[in-house]
C-alpha cells in the first residue's frame, strides 16, 4: 500500500489495494476525496501499475456516497513527469494507447467535479487538449488556496 507524505491530508480512511497512489476521504472535510500520486522518487510518473490503479481509484472515489469533489495531487517536487516508459516498451504503449486514455476518462466521466492540485511542474499528464480535471488547479500548493471565481 502507498503510503502518505508529511503534507498528505488525514484521511478518514485509506482505500487499500493501491501500490502509487494514497486515496480516501479528508478527515476534517468528509464530502471531500482525495487522491495523491505517491511515485515522488520517480516524479511521480505514471508507469503499468499507475495506468490501472488511477481510473479505478478515480471510480471508486466518485461512486462513494460521500464524495463531492475529487482532489487530484501528488507527492514531492513534481507534480507529474509523464510517461514512465523504457524505451523497449515505446511500441507497445502506442498499440496501447486508448488502454491508456481510460485512465484519463475516469476524470471526464466522473459525476462529482475533479479539482487538480498542481503544486509543481507537470509535463505532459494529460492537462493538455482538454484531457484531466474539468476545473483550475488549486493555488498555494498542495490542497491551498482556492479555484478562481466566477469572471476569472
Amino acid at each position: 500500500m502507498a503510503l502518505p507524505d508529511s503534507q498528505t491530508p488525514h484521511l478518514r480512511s485509506q482505500l487499500p489495494g493501491y501500490t502509487s497512489i494514497v486515496a480516501g476521504h479528508v478527515a476534517k472535510a468528509p464530502r471531500v476525496a482525495y487522491l495523491e500520486l505517491a511515485r515522488p522518487a520517480k516524479h511521480n510518473c505514471f508507469h503499468e501499475a499507475l495506468w490501472e490503479e488511477f481510473p479505478r481509484a478515480v471510480r471508486e472515489l466518485d461512486q462513494h456516497q460521500d464524495t463531492r469533489v475529487i482532489v487530484v495531487a501528488a507527492q514531492g517536487a513534481n507534480f507529474c513527469a509523464g510517461i514512465d516508459c523504457p524505451g523497449t516498451q515505446r511500441a507497445a504503449m502506442r498499440r496501447n494507447i486508448l488502454v491508456l486514455q481510460a485512465a484519463y476518462t475516469a476524470l471526464e466521466e466522473a459525476a462529482c467535479p475533479v479539482l487538480a492540485a498542481v503544486h509543481a511542474p507537470a509535463a505532459h499528464s494529460g492537462t493538455r487538449g482538454g484531457h484531466g480535471p474539468r476545473a483550475h488547479g488549486a493555488h498555494g500548493g498542495r490542497g491551498g488556496g482556492a479555484p478562481p471565481g466566477p469572471g476569472q
